[in-house]
């Protein structure tokens, strides 16, 4: 379609009905910088769609109709800035659709209809700066995704349907210049006793937190609350359960998983503490020989005899903390022994020869036992004949030397 345009730097596509983009329309434009997309009809993103374009800076998708963006659809993209998705139908966002953005520098997700936002997600955006996410339905932010990126200097989530924000969020939002998490369902109750604790009348963090619920404190900015105030409905730490993932017999080598469920309002974070008197906080990343996760899972990898002992589950939040405990048992692996490959080509090879003979032996012994039977032949004392039961076969001598073999039609005449 745009042969011979090699030196193109912008193209304008907006307001069509384009649905589907085939793979290679932009292969003869390697030089474009920006590319007009919006208010068209496009559902799905794929990589094979923006293939050549190398170059490019600014990318306008927004006003469509997507509602995914399969993995890779950016990676060719090295230069990419700025990416518009806004006014869309995005529901999720995972790390695999934002490979190759390295370079980007802005982000703007607005107006879509997300939820979630899956671990890594900004990953690949290590210099990114803005981000736009308000008007979604967000219920949880991930702050600390984000705290390994220092060049975030705006973010936007107003408009949300978030209603506490945990410890670390201050710490998150107080780096960030630009922060706007106005109009969201702030519940101004025991969960956001830490979050407010971190709070101080000279903060650089200033943006309004303007409570929602409940009722005697709706419409008070949680800044001016009393502690007191949030502590109305807390509950201590309760562990319900800790316990084994699983029945089999647990062998040195293979994987430990154990489940530690705790209740609590604010929610409270988990601790385990390993026979070895080693503590490890709950995290969202898996990584290690040991990971605690934040839903309580505890996962042990390549278990030795050191693992064995008593484990301890420890839920703590603001208001007390609580321990429960669990014993395993590591059993040690079962050693085959080895042998060098000479000796177990001679092993193989005796107890083939000794798996023969075998059965040779009962061949012949059966073959024996059918053929030993009484042949001894009595015709008289003067007859001449005498018949020798012998094996094999019989043989009949006569007399007079002759050599009869026995079943002959002679053997029996006399001589």
């Amino acid at each position: 379609m745009f042969t011979g345009l090699g030196n193109l730097m912008t193209i304008y596509l907006y307001f069509n009905d384009i649905s589907d983009i085939q793979d290679g329309t932009f292969s003869s434009t390697p030089e474009m910088r920006e590319l007009y997309l919006q208010h068209n009809k496009l559902k799905r993103l794929r990589a094979d769609m923006f293939t050549g374009l190398g170059k490019l800076e600014i990318l306008r998708l927004y006003a469509n109709d997507i509602s995914d963006i399969r993995a890779g659809t950016f990676s060719s993209m090295l230069q990419l800035k700025v990416l518009y998705l806004y006014n869309n139908k995005l529901k999720s966002l995972r790390p695999d659709m934002f490979t190759g953005l390295g370079n980007l520098q802005e982000l703007h997700l607005q107006n879509n209809e997300i939820t979630d936002i899956y671990l890594g997600t900004f990953s690949p955006m290590p210099n990114v700066n803005r981000v736009q996410l308000f008007a979604n339905r967000i219920t949880i932010f991930p702050f600390e995704y984000l705290s390994d990126i220092q060049t975030l200097s705006s973010l936007y989530l107003d408009n949300n349907q978030m209603t506490t924000l945990p410890p670390v969020a201050y710490d998150v939002l107080s780096s960030i210049a630009d922060v706007q998490i106005h109009n969201n369902h702030w519940q101004c109750d025991c969960r956001m006793v830490e979050f407010r604790l971190k709070m101080t009348k000279s903060s650089s963090f200033d943006e309004p937190i303007t409570c929602s619920q409940p009722d005697n404190l709706s419409g008070r900015n949680l800044i001016d609350v009393n502690l007191k105030d949030l502590m109305t409905d807390c509950q201590k730490p309760n562990i319900t359960r800790f316990a084994r993932i699983g029945k089999y017999p647990l062998i040195q080598g293979m994987t430990l998983r154990l489940f530690c469920n705790a209740s609590g309002i604010p929610t409270p974070e988990i601790t385990v503490e390993l026979p070895s008197g080693l503590e490890h906080k709950a995290t969202e990343e898996s990584g290690g020989r040991v990971t605690v996760l934040a839903n309580g899972t505890i996962i042990v990898k390549e278990v030795t005899a050191q693992d064995s002992g008593q484990y301890a589950c420890i839920a703590a939040n603001s208001i007390d903390s609580t321990k429960a405990y669990f014993s395993a048992v590591i059993s040690p692996k079962f050693l085959v022994p080895s042998f060098p490959l000479p000796i177990l080509n001679i092993l193989y090879l005796i107890a083939a020869v000794a798996g023969t003979l075998v059965v040779v032996a009962i061949v012949l012994a059966i073959w024996c036992k059918c053929c030993r039977k009484d042949r001894s032949v009595a015709v008289g004392p003067d007859s001449g004949v005498v018949v020798l039961n012998t094996s094999p076969p019989a043989v009949m001598y006569s007399g007079h030397g002759a050599r009869v073999a026995w079943g002959h039609p002679m053997a029996m005449a006399r001589v």
